[in-house]
């Protein structure tokens, strides 16, 4: 539920996108795509995460500041190598 409250602006933001493209640059297909690479590049960045914390010796604070930019960075460039 809360989930889907968060993700509200975000859902209309995207459809007001693709309502104003008035040159239709992208098909819809493409942009849920691309949609879902984001959303399977934010939960392997979170399993990542979960999985580097656990074995991190200092505080969360440290790790979110210095550590965890770089799997999320990695995780999210790791699509567009292939």
């Amino acid at each position: 539920m809360h989930a889907s409250i968060a993700l509200l602006p975000v859902v209309m933001f995207l459809a007001a996108l693709v309502y104003f493209d008035s040159f239709k640059l992208l098909k819809s297909r493409t942009v849920l795509a691309v949609v879902a690479v984001g959303a399977l590049a934010a939960g392997a960045s979170y399993l990542f995460d979960t999985l580097a914390y656990d074995h991190f010796p200092g505080d969360f604070q440290s790790f979110s500041r210095y550590v965890s930019p770089w799997i999320e960075e990695l995780v999210k460039h790791c699509p567009s190598s292939f």
